[in-house]
């Protein structure tokens, strides 16, 4: 039996409502189902065949799920409605009444996704990443960069192999770097904590207006350094550092 449906009956039968008005809260929520499930909850199509070679979702209210899988194609299911249309080489997907969103996507493709209102999870997509949420989380394992963005969410993205920027407004970011050679963090009220493999030769450009810097290794030339500023760099200078954040602490050590 539907949940809510269960605590309108719970309610009647405790004469907290009327078995009338019961009765048109149920009609109503049988209502708003059967429309969900005439909408369709499920799409499917071969980016071989269709020349596909970019998703974008946009969704309201919704969490997302994004697996990449080796097969060819893109599934994707939800538990209310949502459409799915092409347009060149861009499959787009839409919803804004379901909760949930699972895509199973050929881990090559280009992901664009912009969430109001839900969190995001990302795992195994190398191709590039535009993804945006407002007012949720965002979780990325295994990325070779693109673009994230969060608005009053947390973002921690995991083994990322490719140059990537990552903007924040409220909320902590983590990265964990395995190899790249450009970093972009721009932030405001947010705490930074960043994890580098201990080889990787840095160039480091780390600004933070009311916060703290620490840094957790040694670095072999430090042009300049004092609260809320470092300029420095250790090695070659492979990877290129750029953090600016207002208001929050930056943390950096190596693994």
């Amino acid at each position: 039996m539907n949940e809510s449906i269960r605590k309108i009956l719970k309610l009647v039968a405790e004469k907290k409502i009327s078995s009338e008005d019961g009765e048109k809260l149920i009609r109503e929520i049988l209502r708003h189902e059967k429309e969900n499930s005439e909408e369709g909850d499920t799409l499917n199509v071969d980016n071989i065949e269709t020349g596909i070679k970019n998703i974008d979702i946009s969704a309201l209210s919704t969490d997302l799920t994004i697996s990449g899988i080796d097969k060819d194609g893109v599934d994707a299911r939800a538990d209310g409605p949502m459409t799915g249309t092409q347009k060149g080489d861009t499959f787009f997907i839409k919803s804004q009444k379901a909760d949930d969103i699972i895509v199973d996507a050929n881990r090559s493709l280009n992901v664009r996704a912009k969430i109001l209102s839900g969190d995001i999870e990302l795992n195994g997509i190398e191709g590039n990443l535009n993804i945006t949420t407002v007012s949720g989380d965002i979780r990325i394992i295994a990325t070779r960069g693109g673009f994230v963005k969060s608005v009053s969410g947390d973002i921690d993205i995991r083994e990322i192999n490719g140059n990537i920027t990552v903007k924040s407004v409220s909320g902590d970011i983590r990265l964990n770097i395995i190899d790249s050679t450009l970093l972009t963090v721009e932030a405001i009220s947010s705490d930074i904590y960043i994890e580098l493999p201990r080889n990787i030769g840095t160039e480091f450009n780390i600004q933070s207006k009311s916060g703290d810097i620490d840094v957790g290794f040694d670095m072999n030339n430090i042009s300049k350094r004092e609260r809320g500023l470092l300029i420095a760099n250790r090695g070659d200078g492979h990877l290129k550092i750029n953090v600016n954040v207002k208001s929050g602490d930056i943390h950096i050590k190596e693994y």
